[in-house]
Formats: structure tokens, sequence, C-alpha cells
């Protein structure tokens, strides 16, 4: 099985498609083999089988663009999503985000926008 990790919380991707779809133009190399042992330390969210957004809390950029976001579940309306834009370097570090795994979304994935992330 192919897990997303996210905010402690472990996320089965159900198959190749899904992966591919979601993640793959950012690199089979994403995958890496843990010790089942570490999975063990994250609570079980939800399987992803869809294609058609990416997971909250997920670290996002748009091609052509310098702008990371994260997704998060939107305040008002826990249905959607929006975009929380990380407003530089000293942020996303602070954060604890990797710079190796931030997603391209095509420019066609839509997230209305949150409030910065400082």
């Amino acid at each position: 099985k192919v897990y997303l990790l996210l905010n402690n919380e472990k996320y089965w991707i159900t198959s190749e498609t899904v992966f591919e779809s979601l993640y793959a133009k950012n690199g089979w190399g994403w995958i890496e083999d843990v010790d089942p042992k570490l999975l063990d330390n994250y609570a079980t969210g939800s399987e992803i089988s869809y294609t058609t957004h990416h997971p909250n809390y997920t670290i996002v950029k748009y091609n052509g663009s310098a702008a990371v976001y994260r997704l998060e579940p939107d305040s008002t309306d826990s249905s959607k999503q929006v975009k929380r834009h990380i407003k530089n370097e000293e942020a996303f570090n602070k954060l604890g985000f990797r710079w190796d795994r931030i997603v391209l979304v095509q420019d066609s994935e839509t997230y209305g926008n949150g409030a910065d992330l400082n």
C-alpha cells in the first residue's frame, strides 16, 4: 500500500491510477519504503480514491508561479477547501514543511483563498 502522510494522519492512496493522476507528475521517487511500525504512529485518515482535488494539508504550487500554498478545510464550510499562501521561506521552514514535497497542481485545480500562513 502507498500512504500519504499529512497532518499526523495516513491516507491510503487506493490505486495506481489515483497516484498517477495526483502525484506522478512530481515523480515516483516520492514513494519511500518505511518500517510498518512507523505508520503505526499516524492516525488513519480517509482513503484517497478521487482525482478531482488534493487532500487537505497538501502543500501545493501552480506551474510558472513561485507562490506556495497549504490546502485546508474552509472554516465557513468544511465541504470546501481553501488555499493558504505561505508568505515566505522563513514561514515555510518554521512550519516544518519539506521543499521536496511541494505538489504541482494544474491551473484548472482551483481553490478559494484563505488567510495567509506566517
